[in-house]
């Protein structure tokens, strides 16, 4: 298989100061498709990318910076899930 990009980080509103409701919301959405979609649950974050919501085209240099920060953020604490699956399964 290949990877999934995950807009993950919204670009129409304010972020907030961390990226724990981000990875809560990202959480569940992935629970839910373990659950109740069959999804293999190693898969869904070792091959996972984060990515903004939509482009940034129309947002100033400060909402783009927050955004991409909070991207990179996010994609940080999935490399970190991921490195623990990894783990745990001996891959």
């Amino acid at each position: 298989g290949g990877w999934v990009a995950w807009g993950a980080v919204p670009t129409d509103g304010p972020l907030g100061t961390t990226v724990d409701r981000l990875w809560r919301q990202l959480s569940l959405l992935w629970c839910t498709l373990v659950t109740d979609g069959g999804c293999d649950p190693v898969r869904l974050r070792t091959q996972a990318m984060i990515t903004p919501a939509c482009g940034l085209f129309h947002h100033g240099v400060t909402q783009a910076e927050h955004v991409a920060t909070f991207t990179g953020r996010l994609a940080e604490r999935l490399l970190d899930q991921a490195i623990g699956v990894r783990l745990q399964v001996g891959a």
